[in-house]
């Protein structure tokens, strides 16, 4: 059994961003095929896929404070190692 295929075993619901790139989407229906081919073993293939973009897309827009203060942080962090990198860059 592959790693993912361990990930995916067991699970109610997968939820996975259908639709963007069918080799992804035909290795995890690969995948699936693998897991029910082994349910008399006792696998326990998903029961259902859920797309995930409408999941994402609320998460993006919404940010708690936290989220927020993180993001901030970053930004000192990457403005501070850009003006590093200026400082020791020289032409040529």
């Amino acid at each position: 059994m592959t790693f993912c295929q361990g990930l995916i075993e067991g699970r109610e619901r997968v939820y996975s961003p259908m639709g963007k790139d069918e080799a992804f989407d035909h290795q995890v229906m690969e995948w699936v095929r693998v897991i029910r081919s082994k349910v008399r073993s006792g696998a326990h293939p998903p029961g259902e896929f859920l797309v995930l973009d409408h999941l994402l897309h609320e998460m993006r827009l919404i940010k708690s404070k936290s989220e927020i203060d993180l993001m901030k942080k970053s930004g000192q962090i990457a403005v501070a190692a850009h003006k590093r990198a200026m400082q020791v860059c020289k032409p040529g």
